[in-house]
């Protein structure tokens, strides 16, 4: 059997003109609800966050994750992502996780973890049901990163397993809230 590629034209629906309803389905997000089953799910993971002014970074010495007020990101959505990918951060200390990459990367270890953070925060944002807009902000910051780590082939599936493991933890602990998925 020979094997050939095919190539398909592909549209959103939103691109048909006369296209029946049942192809438009209505959203199932609401942002407000979702926000508040998004904090519900941060608080069970008990990783403590303080008010920051105007960076979100985890503080590996204080083990916290510090946050810009929510007023500060573009919508609840982007709050949420940036979040999620200080979660995945929180995972590295060693009473979580455990995560020392300077061993193997040396000088590229905070690229491999920013590449796991961003890979992890992703995959969580899919797994708690956030609309996928936030996907494109991750796959571009993924790319900048992927740059630096090209000299080293197996980089990105060690990060990939890594924040899988970091994912693990986090769902374990704090499984995804139902609430998230809200009917319009």
């Amino acid at each position: 059997m020979a094997r050939f590629l095919k190539s398909y034209i592909v549209f959103n629906a939103n691109q048909i003109e006369g296209l029946p309803s049942h192809f438009h389905p209505a959203p199932i997000f609401d942002a407000a609800s979702a926000a508040g089953a998004h904090e519900a799910w941060f608080q069970r993971l008990d990783i403590e966050r303080t008010l920051s002014r105007d960076i979100a970074c985890y503080i590996p010495s204080r083990d916290m994750i510090a946050m810009p007020p929510i007023a500060a990101f573009d919508s609840l959505d982007a709050y949420a992502a940036t979040l999620n990918h200080e979660c995945v951060h929180a995972t590295a200390a060693p009473h979580r996780v455990g995560r020392d990459l300077s061993k193997r990367f040396d000088r590229a270890a905070y690229v491999v973890e920013e590449l796991i953070a961003e890979i992890g925060a992703a995959i969580l944002g899919a797994h708690l049901g956030m609309p996928p807009g936030h996907i494109a902000d991750h796959s571009a910051y993924i790319e900048s990163w992927m740059k630096v780590l090209e000299h080293d082939k197996r980089a990105f599936l060690f990060a990939a397993a890594q924040a899988q493991n970091a994912l693990d933890w986090l769902v374990d602990k704090s499984p995804a809230p139902e609430e998230i998925h809200v009917a319009a």
